[in-house]
């Protein structure tokens, strides 16, 4: 409410956003979940990236030697290893980086006065539960093939947040400065 408002020709959702969105955070945010899934996959179930992509209908009962109760369970551990790296970055990282679209979070902090947000907090927090929810609750693993990943996966989760995070600072960063084309990428 202390800066003027917008033009009524200017947009809350433009194609700046969108570009930012969709590829900037997004490719990062889809890049490190689809690792994710493949890391499972390769190190927990001694699946290779070849043994998967287009694999089509060959991932039936005796393939690579397992049961289809075996080749069921490992995809739901890695789509939900895939799951927490994607929430995680999405409340640690999205979230935090791009309440602005030019200033640094750290001249906004959700719990300074003048841009006080606590709610975001609230938001994290109830997101967290849902999660373990899905990941944990057994009518919601029957229901969306979920399982409670090793707690590794969070904090790996968290280091891609934080990468996401400090991309995003550094696009502010350049914005704030000027540099193109990062000068007209601000939404």
């Amino acid at each position: 409410m202390k800066q003027a408002p917008r033009s009524k020709d200017d947009h809350i959702v433009n194609y700046k956003l969108m570009i930012h969105a969709y590829l900037f955070i997004g490719i990062m945010e889809t890049f490190f979940a689809h690792v994710m899934f493949f890391v499972y996959m390769q190190y927990y179930e001694g699946f290779y990236p070849s043994d998967l992509i287009l694999c089509f209908n060959n991932w039936t009962d005796g393939y690579k030697g397992r049961t289809q109760d075996q080749l069921d369970n490992a995809v739901a551990n890695a789509q939900s290893v895939y799951f927490v790296t994607l929430v995680f970055m999405q409340l640690f990282g999205n979230s935090l980086a791009t309440r602005t679209n030019k200033l640094s979070f750290f001249e906004v902090l959700p719990w300074k006065k003048d841009s006080k947000n606590l709610w975001i907090f609230v938001a994290q927090i109830t997101s967290l539960c849902c999660m373990f929810f899905v990941l944990a609750l057994p009518a919601c693993q029957s229901v969306f093939k979920t399982r409670l990943p090793r707690v590794e996966f969070y904090f790996i989760g968290l280091g891609f947040a934080a990468i996401i995070f400090t991309m995003d600072e550094l696009r502010k960063l350049l914005v704030r400065r000027k540099v193109a084309p990062f000068k007209k990428l601000a939404w």
